[in-house]
């Protein structure tokens, strides 16, 4: 299994905030991951001690388009 779908932030002591997506195999959006991204960020704001954010994906991938596989499950609620 390839692990939960999830977004992490690291701050550094240079206070650069990396928040991180984490969505295997190619970090796909998904509604977990946007809900991740908008707690990440607003944390990262109520930081005094973060100067800038950078967004990026786990094991060198970036985001890879929308898990379409959602949208059923839209559909259904």
């Amino acid at each position: 299994m390839a692990g939960p779908i999830r977004v992490t932030m690291e701050v550094g002591a240079d206070g650069v905030a990396l928040i991180t997506i984490c969505n295997p195999p190619v970090n796909a959006l998904h509604p977990i991951i946007i809900q991740g991204l908008k707690e990440k960020y607003a944390e990262a704001l109520d930081r005094d001690d973060v100067k800038a954010i950078v967004l990026t994906g786990a094991a060198g991938k970036f985001c890879g388009g929308f898990d379409i596989n959602v949208f059923s499950k839209v559909h259904e609620t």
